[in-house]
């Protein structure tokens, strides 16, 4: 009898051990899923931030463009404005 109760106890931790092992796989499973998951959600977010950069270098661009045509359209402004009154005679008031 001494065998059949080693029999049995090794049964039963085999047992306890198999259930062990498919717990651990599902969790490992569900933690695999959650982590593809992350990396994917991850990826659209550095598309995006990558997005948002260009187009913030891009507006940046247009800012500095956009800025050097006022300073030049203001210089015309002063010169034309220069140029009038002594032109004119009198001044614009």
């Amino acid at each position: 009898m001494a065998d059949a109760e080693k029999f049995e106890k090794l049964k039963e931790k085999y047992n306890q051990l198999k259930q062990a092992n498919t717990v651990l796989k599902k969790g490992l499973l569900e933690k695999q899923e959650e982590s593809g998951n992350k990396d994917a959600a991850i990826k659209e977010k550095e598309t995006a931030i990558r997005q948002q950069l260009e187009e913030i270098d891009h507006l940046q661009f247009q800012n500095g463009r956009m800025s050097k045509q006022m300073g030049t359209l203001t210089d015309q402004v002063e010169t034309l404005q220069k140029a009038k009154p002594a032109a004119g005679g009198s001044p614009a008031c």
